[in-house]
């Protein structure tokens, strides 16, 4: 993974809406924290994960566990699935394309 630099996490910032300019402490701080995150993740990228099954399937939501909401079968969650990527600006192969954070 390559290192941050001040302009990656300005770009995170201004992305999350947190500030257009941190202040320069704040951004060697923030810097500091988002590698210490991104290094943890290379960590946890090498352990070895064989035997364990993927969830590659749909995710139930905490709506589906109410009691009081009936869950959306399958069917219908697909169709609102498609309706939502029908109404996003950008969509390949059923997904949505976002912009990337780090060029």
């Amino acid at each position: 993974m390559p290192n941050l630099t001040h302009k990656d996490v300005q770009k995170v910032a201004k992305l999350a809406r947190l500030s257009n300019k941190l202040p320069t402490d704040e951004l060697v701080k923030y810097t500091r924290e988002l590698e210490a995150i991104l290094e943890y993740t290379n960590i946890l990228n090498e352990v070895d994960t064989t035997g364990v099954s993927s969830n590659s399937g749909r995710t139930i939501t905490i709506d589906e566990l109410r009691e009081d909401i009936p869950s959306n079968k399958d069917e219908q969650y697909q169709i609102t699935r498609t309706k939502i990527i029908k109404l996003f600006p950008n969509s390949a192969n059923n997904l949505l394309v976002l912009p990337g954070i780090f060029e």
